[in-house]
């Protein structure tokens, strides 16, 4: 009986390694593009990681501008999510197709398309994914 058990819980160990027991990356970068669109502010910040957007958008700024900015860029990054954002003011104007992902370790990759509902212009790019805390959280995308 024992060795049942013991053979049993082994062979759910190895079900759950085998099968990732993580959600897929693609899933969470669809969630927070709607979350987006709805204007879900709980939302947007249950799938982005601040912290991590906005120390790669400044690492492009002058040194002298990165100094104690952290803080209102992250502000700034939220605002232009939500609402009246400039973010999501220019995502509304597309159609987005979120396709393949690609995973290595903590980190995904997850390909999407962005195409001009009037032009019909298509940008192809990724959301960088980073896994944190136990879910898949948004390090990159582009605006």
């Amino acid at each position: 009986m024992k060795r049942s058990l013991f053979l049993i819980f082994i062979a759910g160990v190895f079900f759950v390694l085998v099968c990732g027991g993580r959600p897929s990356p693609r899933k969470v970068a669809m969630e927070f593009i709607e979350a987006v669109y709805a204007s879900d502010s709980t939302a947007v910040l249950r799938y982005v990681d601040l912290d991590e957007v906005a120390r790669g958008k400044m690492k492009h700024l002058p040194q002298e501008m990165q100094l104690g900015n952290l803080d209102l860029m992250k502000k700034d990054l939220f605002q232009s999510l939500v609402g009246n954002g400039a973010v999501r003011a220019k995502w509304q104007s597309y159609r987005i197709v979120v396709a393949d992902e690609t995973v290595q370790g903590d980190s995904a990759w997850v390909d999407v398309t962005f195409m001009h509902k009037e032009t019909g212009s298509t940008r192809y790019t990724q959301m960088v994914l980073l896994w944190k805390e136990n879910s898949w959280k948004i390090a990159s995308y582009v605006e």
